[in-house]
């Protein structure tokens, strides 16, 4: 009944009541077993080198002139470009498709 108790105490994340030391040993063991390594974000750097071996025909992506209306956060256009700086009050000639995204969270004026 008690290894009963310390399996529903680690898969709900908290050890409870009053545990005996060897509860408490084995909670920890259980916990470390079933816990997986954090994914860290892509840095700007790698996804920078996935898109230098593709070649986008630069006829083929259109273009629209916006004007920012908050700071952008840096983002991968779909022309494999990594736009940063983006501030408010800028003008920019930034992909379409990326544009209409953008505009759709209201942060651009196409």
């Amino acid at each position: 009944m008690r290894m009963s108790k310390i399996i529903s105490c680690v898969l709900s994340g908290e050890l409870i009541g009053n545990p005996f030391p060897w509860e408490i040993e084995l909670f920890k063991r259980i916990k470390e077993s079933l816990t997986f390594p954090t994914i860290q974000p892509a840095k700007e750097d790698f996804l920078s080198s996935l898109i230098l071996n593709v070649k986008i025909p630069k006829e083929t992506i259109k273009r629209k002139l916006v004007r920012i209306t908050r700071d952008l956060p840096p983002f991968l256009g779909v022309d494999g470009i990594i736009y940063r700086g983006l501030k408010r009050k800028t003008i920019a000639n930034i992909p379409e498709e990326n544009a209409k995204y953008i505009r759709d969270k209201e942060e651009i004026i196409i």
